[in-house]
């Protein structure tokens, strides 16, 4: 069912959770808004799969956070090396 409609609460704790990743990632100010994006989709598909499967509202959005992981580690696999981010980020060189 594509067209099931996330609730705007579970909308609003997945904003929650893609804002403190996305800061925890210090990613470039260009990069914020596609990268969130690109999270909050993958946490509404994730939820929609739990609705599919039988699961009420919060046990699917549950289920997607746990899929997702903790927001740290997630943060921690989009953020660029220290190096890199120096040489190439605009808000980083001097």
């Amino acid at each position: 069912m594509p067209d099931l409609r996330v609730p705007p609460a579970v909308t609003f704790a997945f904003e929650k959770v893609v804002a403190k990743v996305c800061d925890q990632a210090k990613l470039e100010t260009e990069d914020w808004p596609l990268k969130a994006r690109e999270l909050l989709n993958h946490l509404s598909e994730r939820w929609r799969e739990g609705v599919e499967m039988g699961l009420n509202t919060e046990a699917a959005q549950s289920r997607a956070l746990e899929m997702f992981g903790p927001p740290k580690l997630v943060a921690r696999s989009l953020r660029e090396v220290w190096w890199k981010r120096l040489m190439f980020q605009r808000r980083c060189r001097t």
